[in-house]
């Protein structure tokens, strides 16, 4: 069973977690390296003061006196100059313990050094010896007895600093994670009604890090959902519409023929004929509407080959010269190579779909201009009737112009629909332009 910990939980466990970590490594760092790391700066900075000791001349007694003086007061390390035939008061009941081992070999004066124990007091001292040019021995010590006290007192400080580390940790994260989770609650409400198709709430977060992004990320999700469901139930409503009417005409005139209701040979031919149409309509409708559901396929892949969109033109002008012929209609073609890499299939559908539709809502006797170059084509046809201004309703499956309607000409207003989602497959863009009742379909490659 998986265990539910809340937001606030898991940064507070963490918090504590990094601080237990914390006080951990700084315990193993006094217990095993602070002697050491003690020890060897005190040494450094005796090698210093022995350096500064060597400046003073034999006249400056005062002014070395004044300067061990301040030493042994600021760093508690105390200075000695003894006699080689005379032993100093201040090293009496001392005795060598060990040599301090010393990593910088860079400097080998640190051999120099020492520490010595006190037998009486157990008192540990770290001791630094040099032979002076004046034949005297420089001697300094300082005590390493009040660093061992020093490293109880950090203990000491250490669990203080923990215990109050603990307790701010909690007043932060207590703060901070309460707006944060108030925010996380507000996406979570959101979320839940977006998965149960409830698009009413939107989030209202003012804040400009990722979870201010996440929101605005969300109410964009939403809106598209929300768009792209009306739109697919509006596909599905017209889709049915269109099937319902040629099925509707297909039954009633079967069943006529069937119960023998229409004796006439003339006019069972027409029933014929009627069924026959309806049935080739509705092919052509599902196979428009099959068409569209591959192309919306997310992430569709397509094959490309080198393709000229010129020669795609003329072979579909070759195919439907019938339409042509019927209604006088003329080409004015300024022939180019407009060549691009796409799929041939795809796009002899697009320009099939263009091609017809051109000849189908061109005025009757009337010159269809086709200019193509090398990164455009352009279709421009004078219309047979009007059309209305909103041209961008013209890409919307099922949407038909106002001739198509006042005229009754046959279609499903799919066609369109179909030419924009191959062109942009293949890398190219569509423009409609209505001008003077002349309609202008433009295929253009991208930049």
């Amino acid at each position: 069973m998986k265990i539910k910990i809340s937001f606030f939980k898991r940064i507070f466990i963490f918090s504590i977690f990094i601080i237990i970590i914390t006080v951990f490594l700084g315990y193993i760092f006094n217990v095993f390296f602070f002697d050491k790391f003690y020890i060897h700066r005190k040494a450094r900075k005796m090698l210093i003061i022995s350096e500064k000791i060597k400046t003073f001349s034999p006249d400056d007694s005062y002014l070395l006196n004044e300067y061990t003086e301040k030493i042994k007061y600021e760093e508690g390390i105390n200075i000695f100059f003894i006699n080689p035939n005379h032993r100093s008061h201040n090293m009496e009941n001392m005795h060598k313990e060990d040599s301090l081992k010393v990593t910088d070999l860079r400097n080998p004066r640190f051999y120099n050094f020492h520490i010595n124990e006190t037998k009486r007091t157990g008192i540990r001292m770290l001791v630094y010896e040099e032979p002076l040019s004046s034949g005297e021995k420089l001697v300094m010590n300082t005590s390493l007895s009040a660093f061992a006290s020093y490293k109880q007192e950090i203990s000491i400080f250490n669990i203080i600093t923990t215990l109050t580390a603990l307790l701010i940790s909690t007043l932060i994260c207590r703060v901070f994670v309460k707006k944060i989770t108030k925010d996380l609650e507000k996406l979570n409400i959101t979320a839940k009604k977006i998965s149960i198709l409830d698009f009413s709430e939107k989030t209202e977060i003012d804040r400009s890090d990722e979870i201010g992004e996440l929101s605005e990320s969300i109410n964009i999700m939403s809106e598209n959902l929300e768009r792209a469901i009306e739109n697919l139930k509006s596909f599905a409503s017209n889709a049915s519409h269109e099937l319902k009417t040629p099925i509707t005409v297909i039954n009633t005139h079967a069943q006529a023929l069937v119960a023998g209701i229409i004796k006439d040979e003339n006019e069972k031919t027409k029933y014929y004929k009627t069924i026959f149409k309806e049935s080739m309509e509705m092919s052509d409708l599902v196979n428009n509407l099959l068409t569209i559901s591959r192309l919306s396929s997310p992430g569709k892949k397509i094959d490309i080959k080198e393709v000229n969109i010129m020669n795609l033109i003329e072979n579909s002008i070759e195919k439907y010269e019938t339409l042509e012929l019927e209604k006088d209609l003329h080409w004015d073609i300024t022939k180019n190579d407009f060549i691009i890499f796409g799929n041939e299939n795809l796009l002899k559908i697009a320009v099939d779909n263009i091609v017809q539709n051109t000849l189908k809502y061109s005025k009757y006797r009337s010159t269809i201009k086709i200019a193509v170059t090398e990164t455009e084509v352009i279709f421009k046809n004078l219309i047979n009737g009007t059309l209305s201004k909103n041209k961008e309703l013209l890409w919307e499956p099922f949407s038909r112009g106002d001739n198509a309607v006042d005229l009754s000409i046959d279609g499903n207003g799919l066609g369109l629909s179909i030419v924009k989602m191959i062109l942009a497959l293949n890398n190219l863009n569509s423009e409609i332009i209505i001008e003077n009742n002349n309609f202008i379909f433009i295929i253009k490659k991208k930049n």
